[in-house]
């Protein structure tokens, strides 16, 4: 079995500053467009005033097992969206022609 690569992301200590979306931007110039981000911090606010609680959650990739978004994509014979043999779902931009079926596909609308 191949290496299985996991990323753990401690929500409790996010404070919504999005230096995980632009860390993410950087490390990957040549495949994310640019305008569009990959990685997506949500602001979530409860409770009434004076008592507002305010917290975020990170949603990006979650690199599904049987991924939706790879069946979905229509690129032929190799894949736009695709698994690695690591178990990444990875979009090469190369063959991608923007069709949308993978966000379409997507349970968790990240893609």
């Amino acid at each position: 079995m191949a290496k299985r690569y996991v990323m753990i992301i401690d929500l409790r200590r996010c404070v919504g500053c999005n230096a995980c979306t632009i860390a993410c931007k950087q490390a990957w110039p040549d495949k994310i467009p640019p305008g569009e981000f990959r990685t997506r911090i949500k602001e979530i606010e409860s409770g009434k005033y004076p008592n507002v609680v305010r917290v975020y959650r990170r949603t990006a990739c979650m690199h599904c097992a049987d991924a939706p978004c790879v069946k979905a994509c229509p690129v032929e014979p190799i894949k736009a969206t695709r698994k690695t043999p690591e178990g990444v779902t990875i979009i090469d931009d190369k063959l991608c022609i923007q069709c949308g079926a993978c966000v379409e596909a997507c349970p968790y609308k990240v893609r």
